[in-house]
């Protein structure tokens, strides 16, 4: 009998460790950018110059609203339970306060448009994007920091 209760304990034990490793789980953190292209050329050292190298995806307190912060500019994100699609918007209150015109032609981005992100790999230090924005493929790979 106590083997069983052992066993029992076990399976429930492993069973709610794996319920909690969900993507928005293992992308919730601050990630490093480590490649940036456009339609495959590198531009990791333009985009660092111009965006910062860190984003840092996260919930408000009260564990509503998923939030990211890149280089000052807050704006909304999501990713579906398979951990596959990502989508981000940008604040347009922050558009109005840091002039994110500026960033325009290195990051698809626009007021209150939503990107829809291809996630090709997520893991606990790895996270690997993917879109095409006005006919731009746009690639970012990430370590988590």
């Amino acid at each position: 009998m106590k083997k069983i209760i052992a066993i029992l304990a076990t399976l429930i034990l492993l069973t709610t460790c794996k319920k909690s490793e969900t993507a928005k789980n293992k992308i919730e953190r601050e990630w490093q950018v480590v490649n940036y292209s456009v339609d495959g050329v590198d531009s990791t050292k333009q985009y660092n110059d111009s965006c910062g190298c860190i984003i840092w995806f996260y919930q408000d307190k009260d564990g509503e609203t998923p939030f990211y912060l890149c280089n000052g500019i807050q704006g909304w994100w999501g990713i579906n339970d398979q951990g596959t699609i990502l989508t981000t918007c940008y604040d347009f209150y922050d558009t109005i306060y840091h002039n994110i015109s500026i960033y325009w032609p290195i990051i698809p981005c626009g007021n209150f448009t939503w990107n829809t992100w291809q996630v090709n790999t997520l893991s606990d230090n790895d996270l690997w994007i993917t879109t095409t924005y006005k006919n731009r493929k746009y690639s970012i790979k990430f370590n988590s920091k």
